[in-house]
């Protein structure tokens, strides 16, 4: 299957972890954030629902590209669309996600720097959609002059 148009790739993905996120809506899972003094919670379920809005946003991107004759290059857009899906759902699932009980829970001995790499990365990886996107906008406008 040729990645002409990866949009559909996005909201199917979209879909699936919305749907997978009803699993979790009553759960007590949740990821723990510590920045400085402050802690920030938040329920899995609700990160299943951000990403799935992420998503499904980014898709409708493409969508607004396709529909406006903009084209993408083919290699950038398959490059960004198999590192963002791959990588937001190893994010939100385990065994990357999980968390271990330390024996003293004030002091934080952990060393799973794999979750923060990825996260990083997929942060870096949609300035690939956007130096794509600029490039095709600034080739679109050259062709019609």
């Amino acid at each position: 299957m040729k990645l002409n148009k990866p949009y559909p790739f996005f909201w199917a993905t979209a879909l699936i972890l919305f749907s997978i996120s009803f699993l979790y809506k009553n759960s007590n899972q949740t990821i723990d954030v510590n920045i400085y003094d402050t802690y920030i919670i938040v329920a899995k379920y609700h990160q299943i629902i951000f990403v799935s809005i992420i998503l499904f946003s980014i898709g409708l991107l493409y969508f607004l590209h396709d529909k406006l004759k903009v084209y993408l290059t083919k290699k950038l857009s398959l490059i960004h669309t198999l590192i963002t899906i791959v990588g937001f759902t190893i994010c939100l699932f385990p065994p990357f996600n999980s968390q271990k009980k330390d024996e003293f829970p004030l002091l934080d001995t952990s060393t799973n720097y794999i979750q923060p790499t990825i996260i990083i990365v997929l942060i870096l990886i949609q300035f690939v959609f956007i130096l794509n996107s600029a490039i095709s906008i600034y080739k679109y406008l050259l062709k019609k002059l």
